[in-house]
């Protein structure tokens, strides 16, 4: 009422100023108020005034010559306002010459009254109106432009007609009532306008809506539903079960005329109510309409419980896991289907005893896929135990499916290869060798002459006929014994052929060469047995390489006082020996061969044996330290079960070649480097291609480094722009797919590291203010087809984003995030394509944090491991087993064996920065830090 009081004394008092003017100008006979007004401008600038108070600031520099200005008061040629403001056009204002450029701003300047959201708008020649932002100070209305075209100022409060029956602005529109039609069985409506219903049912809303005449067309209704508990609604301040949208942008007509400035019109709302929304339910409605000045919404709310008797129900299953069968290797994939009238969850199970008892794989999606079969995992069951969950919960098992893996077909490949001989003439010589293949293969026995590779098959020899194929199994051994040893002979050469189903033409070992002398020559060591280092419980092997006339005999000894006295090692008679599970007390042993045939003996030098005795647990169990004191390591990698490398942040590089027994320094110096670089991760491509990412403190710039020699040698292939340190984490897929964390994007390879690109993943961020970039923070390869990336904004909360690829790397999109916390997640491992890890790097005042997924990244759970405050994890590793390791800054390991599920603390034996992970095979761990390197070979288990 007072908006209206408001409104008639304005209109009263225009009315009354235009009597007033109307009359001085009448009887005076003055000329009316002038209707333009111009002036010439040049480059120092100016002011035009133009008519009602109209003016035009012309700033120095903003024209080169000078230009005649000229502001009128028109709307010639100009697009009408009509729709705009319906309530009339206000006054449009010319200002020429049409499209004249400033090089710097002008300023155009509006009387108004008072201090209200004015609108300006501004048209160009053959161009429709369009908003441009107005700044209102005391009681002037000012603009920005670049350019001349007709402008005009509006009032929003004027612009619209006030319905009598709103008691506020009318270019809001409302809805003025919801009424309910009830449905059968519905009780009366209760407090707060509740209604009860006792079966499923439909209720319908009817909505009265009243909204300005611009809103006539084009508006929309949203509707979204709130459940809580049931038994509660939103008057008991009940949890909230859900929230979601159950109608959108639904296009409301509003035909009929309130009155000559308002439509209104009734809308109908239906919705089903069953078993699923048994609780308290309230419904939001927003009615939207749209004009050209200002958008308004307008919202009502109405409360309804709904109270269905809770039904029992278990899945319906619509369709059953099937049999698999697959080779070993191959991958198994089981799936069920299965509806529910609350919600579903799957629990995969499996069952190695026939059925008799199943055991949980941790898997709830609709498939499970077993990665790599093996001849092991033959016959086991699969099934799916579902649930509906409701306000009970009801529970079906499906029908189990069963895993047939059969062997694959492999071509043969030599395990055992023939060796040379030398024999004095007359004796005997005989080649030995033994092939694998699937199924096992036949052997057979090829000679060629001296020197030559021309092999053709063994004649006259009645002890090298062909070796038929086993029955079972997949491994053939053959011999062939030559008996005819004239000198003559000396230098032939002899080779076995594999063949089979697969390799038909048959594989061909290497050959060995048959030496044949008038007399023995005495045996001569040509490499000598080398130091071995192991750890307790551990063995170690020592081998020694000889030349002279077969049949040459071994016969290796054992001396625990620093060789002052030798006993013989029982049954060690090979040209190898390897020792049995060594104790502490072994260590400093030595080992030597005495090397014999008919001409003579010869015994090579003593090779000593070191044990680590650095270890956690009895035996040799647990965590034991190798002994490696480089500073700073910060990551670990391997290419293959033996090679490995680990880099320092202050330029150490690490090499083992025994699975990380030992460890030996890299001094290679690295291309292009003017100072100690600094390393920042390491990935292998394959067994011998290594990248490393790091930088240069000197330069300002990071780099990549590639070596294919399993880090021996290495070459400078990236270097960015100079003082942008961007590079942290660098991945394979294969051995040519890899990509390099960079920022706020990623650095791909397509030939395994040889060559660099940027890819931009174009994910940004608004915060209301300013867009951001989401920065790349650790990256993974879940299975060959699909590549994971963590990401985040720093400093902003529930900013962590999760992305995905499946076109290696060459465009991304966003699938998830840690839902409820900030902290981003980073050195992500995946133990197969749905389930992964990674950290959490919080610290600060909260226990060390794990983030998990069990549906391949697209929703993750966080884990709090242990209760101590300030410390956080570093890395984790998980390998395919199920088992993984974590490692945090205050020497901290925690161990899990259930994919990551649950978590145990176990003794590292040191209380050292532990920074890095990583796992050459199965089963064995190690664990680069500051000053140390640990290692274990039980999954990770403490004593």
């Amino acid at each position: 009422m007072n908006n209206l009081i408001a409104q008639i004394w304005r209109m009263a008092l225009i009315i009354v100023t235009g009597i007033v003017l109307a009359s001085c100008l009448g009887d005076d006979g003055s000329a009316p108020p002038a209707s333009e007004g111009s002036a010439t401008i040049g480059a120092a600038g100016g002011t035009v005034q133009g008519p009602d108070g109209v003016q035009l600031v012309v700033p120095p520099g903003a024209l080169a010559d000078n230009v005649t200005i000229r502001i009128a008061r028109s709307s010639a040629g100009a697009p009408s306002l009509s729709d705009i403001a319906p309530k009339g056009a206000p006054a449009v204002y010319e200002v020429t010459p049409h499209g004249q450029a400033f090089a710097v701003p002008v300023q155009l300047n509006f009387p108004v009254t008072g201090t209200g959201d004015y609108l300006a708008y501004a048209a160009e020649a053959g161009g429709s109106w369009s908003t441009v932002p107005a700044t209102v100070t005391n009681g002037t209305a000012s603009i920005s432009r670049d350019s001349l075209s007709w402008f005009a100022v509006l009032d929003p409060q004027g612009i619209f007609g006030c319905y009598p029956s709103i008691p506020y602005s009318c270019s809001y529109a409302i809805i003025k009532s919801a009424t309910l039609d009830a449905p059968a069985g519905a009780t009366a409506p209760r407090n707060y306008g509740v209604t009860a219903v006792v079966k499923p049912a439909t209720m319908t809303i009817t909505l009265n809506i009243v909204a300005p005449s611009p809103c006539a067309t084009g508006a929309v209704l949203n509707v979204y539903q709130t459940q809580y508990a049931p038994g509660q609604n939103m008057s008991t301040n009940a949890p909230v079960y859900f929230r979601r949208p159950v109608l959108t942008g639904a296009a409301v007509s509003l035909p009929n005329v309130v009155s000559q400035e308002e439509v209104g019109g009734t809308y109908p709302f239906s919705f089903n109510f069953d078993a699923t929304n048994d609780g308290g339910n309230h419904f939001d409605f927003e009615f939207a309409c749209h004009n050209k000045v200002l958008d308004r919404v307008a919202t009502a709310m109405a409360a309804f419980s709904v109270e269905i008797p809770a039904t029992s129900s278990a899945p319906v299953i619509t369709q059953q896991p099937a049999n698999v069968a697959v080779a070993v290797g191959s991958s198994a994939t089981f799936t069920v289907q299965a509806t529910a009238l609350h919600t579903l969850s799957v629990d995969w199970q499996r069952s190695d005893n026939n059925g008799i008892t199943f055991n949980s794989l941790g898997v709830t999606t609709p498939a499970y896929t077993l990665s790599s079969a093996s001849l092991a995992d033959n016959g086991a069951l699969f099934r799916a135990h579902l649930c509906d969950v409701g306000t009970q919960q009801t529970c079906v098992d499906s029908a189990n499916a069963t895993l047939t893996v059969t062997a694959a077909t492999v071509a043969p490949s030599f395990t055992l290869q023939p060796g040379d001989l030398s024999i004095v003439t007359g004796q005997t010589a005989s080649f030995t060798v033994s092939a694998t293949g699937t199924p096992a293969p036949a052997i057979s026995w090829e000679v060629a002459a001296a020197g030559t590779t021309a092999f053709a098959a063994v004649t006259g020899e009645a002890a090298c006929a062909p070796t038929a194929a086993p029955g079972a199994g997949t491994q053939t051994s053959s011999t062939c014994t030559i008996a005819q040893t004239p000198v003559a002979n000396s230098g032939q050469r002899y080779r076995a052929v594999a063949g089979n189903a697969v390799a038909a033409s048959g594989v061909a070992s290497n050959f060995a060469t048959l030496n044949i002398a008038a007399a023995s020559t005495a045996p001569s060591i040509t490499q000598a047995p080398s130091a071995q280092t192991t750890t307790v419980g551990g063995s170690a092997t020592f081998s020694v390489s000889v030349s002279g006339t077969s049949p040459i005999s071994y016969a290796w000894q054992i001396s625990t006082d620093n060789g002052q006295t030798w006993t013989p090692i029982a049954g060690a008679i090979a040209s190898s020996y390897t020792t049995p599970a060594v104790a502490a007390v072994d260590d400093g042993t030595q080992y030597r061969a005495v090397v014999s045939n008919g001409a003579g003996t010869v015994t090579s030098a003593a090779a000593i044996l070191h044990v680590n005795t650095t270890c956690t647990g009895a035996n040799g169990t647990g965590w034991c330290n190798t002994g490696v004191a480089a500073s700073y390591l910060r990551n670990v990698a391997f290419g293959s079960n033996t090679l490995g490398l680990a880099t320092s942040y202050s330029g150490a590089l690490m090499r083992t070649t025994d699975a990380g027994v030992t460890w030996s320094p890299v001094s290679t110096a690295f291309t292009g480097v003017g100072a100690i670089p600094e390393f920042y991760d390491i990935a292998f491509a394959d067994a011998n291609t290594a990248i490393i990412v790091g930088g240069e403190a000197i330069s300002s710039t990071d780099k990549i480094w590639r070596s294919i020699d399993g880090g021996i040698t290495w070459s400078e292939v990236y270097s960015s722009p100079s003082g942008s340190y961007y590079l942290s984490e660098v991945r394979f897929g294969d051995a040519n797919i890899g990509l390099v964390a960079a920022g706020q994007s990623f650095l791909r390879t397509a030939d395994g590291g040889a060559t660099w690109t940027t890819v931009n993943h174009g994910q940004t961020f608004t915060n209301g203010v300013a867009t951001y970039t989401y920065s790349v923070r650790s990256i993974a390869f879940p299975n060959s087809g699909t590549i994971l990336a963590s990401t985040s904004i720093n400093n902003y909360s529930g900013t962590a984003e999760m992305l995905r690829s499946t076109d290696g790397g060459l465009t991304w999109s966003p699938i998830g995030s840690l839902a409820g916390y900030s902290q981003y997640l980073w050195r992500l491992s995946f133990v197969n394509a749905n389930v992964g890890v990674g950290v959490i790097g919080a610290g600060g005042s909260t226990p060390p944090m794990l983030g998990r997924t069990t549906d391949g990244g697209q929703t993750w759970s966080v884990l709090q491991v242990g209760t101590t405050v300030g410390t956080f994890f570093d890395s984790v590793h998980m390998n395919s087993d199920g088992t993984g390791v974590a490692v945090d800054e205050t020497g901290e390991i925690a161990r899990t064996a259930d994919a990551g599920a649950t978590w145990q603390w176990v003794n590292s034996g040191t209380t050292k920065p532990l920074y890095g992970v990583a796992s050459p095979s199965s089963g064995v761990y190690v664990v680069v830090g500051d000053q140390v390197i640990l290692r274990n070979v039980q999954s990770g288990v403490g004593p």
